[in-house]
């Protein structure tokens, strides 16, 4: 009896954390950016998804031109940060859409250069998994 009851009380963690992993957004994700002036082009955006910057869905954020950047999602909306050296200062990519559920939807590309958005274009996302 005390088993069935052991067992009956740890059912519900095993299901809230297998629920919490299943939404995940680690993981390689194709980008293909159009309607740029800059920016066009296929990107594989790789994040780990492991709460580390203040957001339970967050990490580190890398495209494999550039390997430092971060994501979030806040209320739905999924935030990539990509920091893109320059002359002088760096700039940043950032790549916006909702995210739900562990995945990504289509959104859009900015580049921010100097303080000043720079240019600016469309987002596809692919398949988890697909680069």
């Amino acid at each position: 009896m005390k088993m069935l009851l052991a067992i009956a009380a740890a059912a519900p963690l095993v299901v809230s954390c297998s629920a919490a992993m299943a939404q995940s957004f680690s993981g390689k994700w194709p980008l293909t950016v159009t309607k740029s002036l800059f920016e066009n082009g296929t990107y594989c955006l790789t994040v780990t998804d492991d709460g580390s910057e203040g957001w339970p869905h967050s990490g580190a954020a890398t495209i494999a031109q550039e390997p430092y950047g971060f994501f979030q999602v806040i209320k739905g909306k999924f935030l990539v940060d990509i920091v893109v050296p320059a002359q002088g200062q760096n700039e940043v990519l950032e790549f916006t859409a909702d995210g739900r559920n562990g995945s990504i939807g289509n959104g859009a590309a900015q580049l921010i250069a100097g303080g000043e958005p720079l240019d600016s274009g469309e987002m596809v996302v692919g398949k988890k998994g697909g680069c």
